[in-house]
């Protein structure tokens, strides 16, 4: 999802992440489970400033960031900046596992105020191996 505005023209590649079954009977490794790459490109005519507007820090795992809003830095126009997104958790007080599990992160130009969107799910599970 793409807003328009200003200099910038944010885009992101993939627009949803879906995870599918994530196993919880080890420890989440550095950088979480199955990691996807996202992509933000800058198709505008000018620099980009990005920040992390939005993201579920005690369900997914990002590293080098622990906090929102988090600045990312500028991308030039016509280039891109890719960040490591992983699975590192679910809430098991609130009956999350065996359930679907989803959310958003968002990122935006502080210049041109334009935002991008990602969706994401996964569903927690712990198999007993025999």
């Amino acid at each position: 999802m793409a807003a328009c505005g200003g200099d910038s023209a944010l885009s992101v590649s993939p627009e949803r992440i879906d995870w599918g079954e994530i196993d919880f009977q080890t420890a989440a490794p550095e950088g979480g489970f199955s990691p996807e790459p996202i992509r933000v490109t800058n198709g505008g005519k000018g620099p980009a400033t990005l920040q992390l507007d939005s993201f579920d820090f005690e369900r997914l795992c990002l590293p080098g960031f622990t906090s929102v809003p988090a600045e990312i830095g500028e991308v030039a126009a016509g280039e891109d900046f890719t960040l490591e997104v992983g699975v590192c958790g679910y809430d098991s007080a609130a009956g999350e596992r065996d359930q679907l599990v989803s959310g958003q992160l968002r990122i935006s130009d502080t210049d041109s105020g334009d935002e991008v969107v990602v969706e994401w799910s996964f569903t927690p599970v712990r198999a007993v191996g025999g």
